[in-house]
């Protein structure tokens, strides 16, 4: 079996190599190391031991409670948490636009141990799931999204600063009623009201304030790409593309 191990390796090179030259597709084939980071659409052979943390496994549990299973999106949390610790530094309230189950702020919440600090969420807190063709809502069961506000509540008891804000957006952005906004994060997977909350909290943003946009360099959501790119363009700033399939910006000075 030693003897065969060489012979085996070289044949399947040569496959793939054939493979990879061939004029008919597009795709291609590559070997990648067993310890590589391979989720959510990103392989990577790159340092990722912030998975063995023990402050980030316990956010990603609580993040994994809150949703009531693992989304294996280490990496978009690792950047989100990141994120959020970087922006507790500065004055202002966080924002939230499109919680769903509470993935995502969850981890936040137990990474940063949240006490008075407003963390406002806002989600029609529906289920229902959104079409990049149609950018429509439609009235369907998604595991991404919650099945009504009671449950999100509930979820969130234990931080006293979360305040849970119930419609649709842009109809709700008037109910945030910060005017410092240091942390904002935007996943409605929908380029209309995406663009809504990013105009409404630009202004309110402080200096060095971070921006993060979920669903920004994702395949399948070029429109929300696109929406960004538009408002960034706009209101002069610009977006860290990532490879994550978030997008990042930084409010500047």
């Amino acid at each position: 079996m030693r003897r065969l191990r060489p012979i085996v390796h070289r044949l399947i090179a040569l496959i793939v190599g054939a493979f990879n030259r061939n004029p008919w597709t597009y795709e291609t084939l590559e070997f990648v190391p067993r310890a590589a980071y391979r989720r959510d659409g990103l392989t990577t052979v790159h340092n990722h031991s912030f998975m063995q943390g023990a402050a980030f496994q316990r956010a990603y549990d609580r993040a994994v409670t809150a949703a009531g299973w693992d989304y294996r999106i280490q990496w978009r949390i690792h950047t989100v948490l990141w994120a959020a610790a970087t922006a507790e530094k500065l004055p202002g309230a966080f924002v939230e636009c499109g919680t769903g189950r509470g993935f995502m702020g969850s981890a936040i919440c137990e990474y940063l141990g949240w006490r008075e600090r407003p963390f406002y969420l806002l989600d029609t807190f529906e289920p229902g799931h959104v079409t990049p063709d149609s950018l429509e809502r439609h009235d369907a069961h998604n595991p991404v999204y919650a099945n009504g506000p009671e449950a999100v509540r509930k979820n969130f008891r234990e931080w006293p600063g979360v305040r849970i804000v119930v419609g649709r957006v842009p109809e709700t952005l008037s109910e945030v009623p910060a005017d410092v906004v240091a942390f904002l994060h935007i996943d409605m997977n929908n380029p209309v009201p995406e663009e809504s909350a990013l105009r409404h909290f630009w202004p309110k943003l402080t200096a060095g304030a971070v921006v993060l946009l979920d669903d920004y360099a994702y395949r399948g959501w070029e429109a929300s790409h696109e929406s960004a790119d538009r408002v960034a363009a706009e209101l002069g700033f610009s977006i860290l593309s990532l490879p994550t399939g978030q997008g990042l910006a930084i409010k500047p000075a």
